[in-house]
């Protein structure tokens, strides 16, 4: 009996002490240093008349641009009409096909 209660400390001593079988996990966490900085490396939308310009501002600028001008154009081929002049905002739910043509 005595033997048996030994040789079970003995093994629990050598479970208990060894890294491989160790009842608590150890995490080995590695921290991050690397910073990004999303505003320079994400690039805007392109349409073919702005794909030549590398600066991204102004690549910015020339998106804009465009797409204000094909969103205006597509409005302008509508009629809206009211009684009253009104001070509102009109939110507009727009689909744009990856052609560039507003659906």
């Amino acid at each position: 009996m005595i033997f048996r209660a030994f040789s079970f400390l003995v093994i629990l001593f050598l479970c208990a002490s060894c890294d491989k079988f160790s009842f608590t996990k150890r995490h080995q966490t590695q921290a991050i240093d690397t910073i990004v900085d999303f505003s320079l490396v994400d690039t805007f939308p392109s349409f073919k008349n702005c794909d030549s310009i590398f600066d991204t501002t102004q690549k910015a600028d020339c998106f804009r641009k465009t797409i204000h001008f094909k969103i205006g154009k597509e409005l302008q081929q509508y009629s809206f009409t009211i009684k009253d002049s009104i001070s509102e905002k009109v939110f507009m739910n727009l689909m744009i096909s990856s052609k560039g043509k507003v659906v």
